[in-house]
């Protein structure tokens, strides 16, 4: 008796036909991210709209996170030894070699996240990272002696226990302040030490203060909170309609100031928190994974800036009103740009540095 599956045998090659067709349907439809002509195509996958070009192709020592200049001979790189585990580097050549030279400063703490005080002092926390030990839970103030890395001096910022891992720190004046996820923030300075707790069910990630005492907060169901009264109360002033993460908040001086979420969404003021205006980056993917995204914004001048989402970074000319894409990464993510200060911007992505030179 024959098997009662081989008079079906020749619909075989149709069917064959037919998913390979849906298939190449299917890939062309899945990145309409570029809808304008590569211009230029180099190592490493990039597609480059303007004038980028790689510092070091290839060392995966400056492939990382962050990058920060903290003056235009100063920078540093949160990088990565080997994934997911972070270290430190340092340049006080404005990038052009690298401390130190033979190994690094090995910070595998989960440090992941850094702020710049000023060219002596950093803030090195751990956001995403509560599994590898007990100091993901700190803000550190980290005091660097360029020539001695190891040995540079460091102390404890805050500590809140196993929920309260930082989500974000900054300073502004003479304070310093930290968020952690369970929505307590803190504030250290020479006028007092002010905590509140913000008491919502939702976990805050980003906070930015644009004068001493006006400050504001993201949520990730989309929620703006803003305080008049240096984090004494605190006022809900914006939802975002689709309920999208805020990621990164950050102001340029006490009126132009920028809140980033998880997609190609941003809202804009130009006074000082009062009224808020949606824009939309040109990037038609799907959302990111935010526990991968590190999205920044720089501004050059009062007129000119850049921000990165995913693996793409824009630019504007006009205050952040409009955007337009300047730089596409082909095989990695933008993890973090920095703006040198006299004339060039960097990127730092997984598989190295980018720079372009500002005409």
């Amino acid at each position: 008796m024959k098997p009662r599956s081989q008079p079906f045998w020749y619909l075989f090659p149709l069917l064959s036909a037919l998913v390979f067709s849906c298939e190449l349907e299917s890939e062309g439809d899945t990145d309409p991210v570029i809808e304008d002509p590569i211009i230029e195509v180099v190592d490493g996958g990039l597609d480059t709209l303007g004038n980028w070009t790689w510092v070091d192709f290839g060392e995966v020592e400056l492939a990382g996170d962050e990058i920060v200049f903290a003056s235009p001979d100063t920078v540093y790189l949160i990088n990565r030894i080997f994934f997911p585990f972070p270290g430190f580097k340092v340049s006080y050549d404005g990038g052009n070699t690298w401390l130190p030279n033979a190994s690094q400063y090995n910070i595998i703490r989960g440090f992941n996240w850094m702020h710049v005080i000023d060219h002596d002092n950093i803030f090195l926390y751990g956001r995403y990272a509560p599994m590898l030990s007990q100091s993901n839970y700190n803000a550190i103030i980290y005091n660097l002696n360029f020539n001695d890395l190891p040995n540079s001096t460091y102390r404890n910022f805050y500590y809140e226990g196993w929920y309260g891992y930082i989500a974000d720190v900054g300073s502004r004046g003479d304070d310093v302040y930290a968020l952690n996820l369970s929505s307590k923030i803190t504030i250290k300075g020479k006028k007092d030490w002010v905590e509140y707790n913000l008491n919502r069910y939702s976990r805050f990630e980003t906070l930015v203060f644009a004068s001493d005492s006006v400050g504001f907060v993201g949520s990730d169901e989309g929620e703006l909170l803003m305080t008049r009264d240096r984090n004494n109360s605190w006022e809900s002033i914006l939802q975002d309609p689709d309920d999208l993460e805020f990621v990164e908040l950050f102001f340029y001086n006490t009126e132009l100031g920028f809140a980033l979420t998880n997609s190609n969404v941003m809202y804009r003021t130009a006074d000082g928190g009062e009224n808020w205006s949606k824009i939309l980056l040109p990037h038609n993917a799907e959302l990111q994974e935010t526990y991968y995204l590190n999205k920044k914004i720089v501004m050059v001048d009062q007129s000119r800036g850049f921000t990165n989402y995913g693996r793409e970074v824009f630019e504007t000319k006009d205050g952040g009103i409009t955007w337009t894409r300047t730089l596409r990464v082909g095989k990695t993510e933008v993890e973090g740009i920095s703006y040198d200060q006299v004339g060039a911007i960097w990127a730092v992505t997984g598989q190295g540095l980018l720079k372009m030179e500002l005409d």
